[in-house]
């Protein structure tokens, strides 16, 4: 081993501070023999060293810990975030498809009791404007029908959710009141069929208000609904953290 070399590292780190030369104990496997060997010598002279290592130590694993906890939190709260707003769920789906059909069946029906009609009506004036609020109401069925199912598949507040209820309503219940006023007022006084008699219109309108009430029930009420369409954005998170 060089001695001189050996006391030219000793007089380098008894220059050294204590935290300096702690900071050199944890890395002394890549010093030569001879700095380790005057390091150690140093260090010997100064006894509040390993003291200073063992607390430095301490601090590194604490801060070790620390950090591992704060990224358990952040993974738990993600995997919290990303479930704190429901998926669309079995009803809210069949509701979207339910809307769909129910549209496009009472727009075609609608229309079907056009085309069905006595032919020799078809260019009487009151048929004429029959037939455009028809074909209008059946265009505004399936606008409708769109309106509800894009808040049902992309709406995230309470607004979007009473959209979703006013839509339903209309297509289950307004677009049959307005046919209904148009054939009363005016198909009845020139054409007289059982198609265009009060009773089927009862009918439909009773079992349209059942619907119609269920489903807006389970709207308002369901805690899938609250969740996804909150009063604010954020309400269906803090709502996970309370």
């Amino acid at each position: 081993m060089d001695q001189e070399e050996l006391r030219r590292f000793a007089e380098v780190y008894r220059q050294m501070r204590d935290e300096q030369l702690a900071a050199l104990l944890d890395e002394q496997g890549a010093l030569t023999d001879e700095a380790r060997q005057a390091l150690l010598g140093v260090v010997a002279e100064r006894p509040e060293v390993p003291g200073i290592r063992r607390r430095a130590m301490d601090e590194a694993w604490r801060q070790s810990e620390r950090q591992a906890e704060r990224e358990t939190k952040e993974a738990r709260s993600d995997a919290q975030l990303a479930g704190a707003r429901p998926a669309l769920g079995f009803w809210l789906g069949l509701l979207a498809v339910i809307l769909s059909v129910w549209a496009l069946w009472r727009s075609f029906g609608l229309c079907w009791a056009i085309w069905t009609a006595d032919p020799t009506l078809f260019e009487a004036a009151a048929f004429l404007a029959f037939k455009a609020i028809i074909i209008a109401t059946a265009a505004s069925m399936l606008a409708a029908a769109g309106v509800a199912i894009h808040a049902i598949l992309a709406g995230n507040t309470r607004d979007h959710l009473r959209r979703i209820v006013a839509m339903l309503w209309y297509i289950a219940v307004g677009a049959s009141l307005i046919a209904y006023t148009a054939i009363r007022l005016l198909l009845r006084p020139i054409y007289s069929q059982p198609e265009f008699s009060v009773a089927p219109f009862l009918i439909y309108f009773a079992i349209a208000l059942i619907v119609a009430s269920l489903w807006t029930a389970y709207l308002l009420g369901s805690q899938r609904c609250r969740l996804r369409y909150p009063k604010n954005p954020g309400e269906s998170v803090l709502r996970v953290f309370e």
